[in-house]
């Protein structure tokens, strides 16, 4: 019973010295992808949003009287082909970079393989879409 008591006074402390905070995080998912990411310090599903609603990127060959959500959609039903059995795998990545901003990148990829489409772009820590730095891997 004293090990359990120094063990969990020593808990106490080490958070009383840590200013007893951490990070909360999320387990809510979002829908249509990987969700959202823990180690983020934005809203994932707030920086897909703020994607899709973004006017078209030429260089991503979308219709800048569009948005991208429209061209992602569209690639979607490109890589279906009309056909119900492939199936459209989405994934949502950020890495931290150096300079405190994010690197992301939105995919879509086909079950079987077969087809490809990447949006990558970055976000700053606040969770606001850098819209100047849009790319697309495998545009048109």
């Amino acid at each position: 019973m004293k090990r359990l008591s120094i063990l969990l006074l020593s808990v106490v402390m080490a958070l009383a010295a840590c200013g007893g905070q951490g990070k909360q995080v999320s387990t809510a998912r979002s829908p249509g992808g990987e969700g959202d990411d823990p180690a983020t310090p934005f809203d994932d599903a707030a920086v897909k949003a703020a994607l899709t609603d973004t006017p078209g990127v030429a260089a991503c060959g979308a219709d800048p009287e569009s948005t991208m959500g429209a061209h992602f959609a569209a690639q979607r039903a490109a890589m279906k082909g009309g056909d119900a059995s492939v199936v459209i795998n989405e994934t949502f990545t950020c890495r931290a970079q150096a300079d405190d901003s994010w690197a992301c990148r939105w995919a879509l990829f086909t079950t079987p393989p077969g087809g490809a489409h990447a949006i990558a772009f970055t976000v700053a820590s606040s969770g606001s879409l850098v819209r100047d730095s849009i790319a697309c891997d495998a545009p048109g």
